[in-house]
């Protein structure tokens, strides 16, 4: 088992909104229309303006220089840093000119959440019950079918000794292995010296890794694969015949060896550089075919980025599906 010294959470990841996409059939709202940039966990709402600070609604904690953002009136994306925090009183480095009232706050970089991570140590554990007996020459402790023993004189004990042999026994430290329980023989009645009791410990660990690196191996060792074949990641062949043009670059070609089958980047024709089931058209509410409104707009459509490349839109709506040109 793994324990962390801190609370993971999906909002706080890089990410520009979740869906269902077509989990539950097809959804107008499965795309985030307002920033391709990841705006964070929603935090609350501003409550109150004044000149240089404002409050928020919520029971959410702040740190001094959290980042903060917001959609503006204009549909744009806004950014702020917390300069100070008053309980919910906010102190921005700047004001931001376009926040408003009742705007939803949303936290893209949240500075507690990264002095945790900072300070993050993950342990990964494997929990064993030891099990002590009594050998002729000494005693033995045995975990996961691995055993280890060592010689030393039995001696009757002048007082109980299981607690102590618990708690010896039961310190794995920084290892990959923690004790989950101490099993004695029912009538043991006999001193065992502490140093008696952490060689034995000791012994049992390096035997357990020892184990354990020497079934690694075993995996890793294939008898039926020639020298070369071992350790290879398989590799899918694509059917010669299935029309997908997912070979992106010479060395792809190269190794499968096929000249239908290239994308875009290799490919002269102005093929499609995506097909997906996501239709703007759907999304805008003009699909006819759903039930929509007849599109006002003139076709074919197109996407623009900002350095002015532009993408064609093509609607496949026998297939209900929308495919990205690009044009040369």
């Amino acid at each position: 088992h793994c324990s962390i010294p801190f609370t993971p959470h999906l909002q706080k990841t890089f990410n520009r909104g979740f869906t269902t996409y077509f989990l539950h059939g097809r959804q107008p709202d499965i795309f985030s229309p307002d920033t391709p940039k990841a705006i964070g966990e929603f935090v609350g709402k501003v409550k109150e303006l004044r000149r240089d600070s404002f409050n928020v609604s919520g029971t959410t904690s702040f740190s001094n220089g959290d980042g903060l953002c917001f959609i503006d009136d204009q549909r744009q994306l806004q950014g702020f840093r917390v300069n100070r925090v008053a309980g919910n009183r906010l102190f921005p480095h700047q004001m931001p000119s376009a926040l408003r009232p009742g705007m939803a706050l949303y936290r893209n970089s949240d500075q507690e959440f990264l002095r945790q991570l900072s300070h993050a140590t993950i342990e990964r554990k494997l929990p064993i019950t030891l099990r002590l007996s009594v050998t002729p020459d000494g005693f033995a402790l045995s975990a996961l079918h691995v055993e280890a023993q060592v010689a030393c004189p039995h001696q009757l004990a002048a007082k109980p000794q299981s607690d102590n042999i618990i708690r010896q026994l039961s310190r794995w430290g920084a290892t990959a292995y923690e004790c989950s329980g101490v099993e004695l023989p029912s009538d043991f009645n006999l001193f065992i010296p502490n140093s008696i009791l952490a060689q034995l410990r000791q012994n049992l660990q390096q035997k357990l890794e020892a184990a354990e690196a020497e079934h690694r191996k075993d995996e890793n060792h294939d008898d039926s694969l020639p020298d070369s074949a071992r350790n290879q990641p398989s590799v899918p062949m694509i059917p010669a015949d299935s029309g997908v043009a997912n070979i992106s670059n010479h060395l792809a070609k190269q190794f499968y060896g096929a000249s239908s089958l290239t994308a875009y980047e290799l490919n002269e024709n102005d093929g499609p550089i995506m097909q997906c089931r996501h239709c703007l058209r759907y999304s805008l509410g003009h699909c006819v075919k759903h039930g929509g409104r007849k599109p006002q707009w003139k076709e074919p459509l197109v996407l623009r980025l900002g350095d002015g490349r532009c993408f064609r839109l093509e609607f496949d709506c026998k297939n209900c599906q929308m495919n990205i040109y690009a044009s040369r």
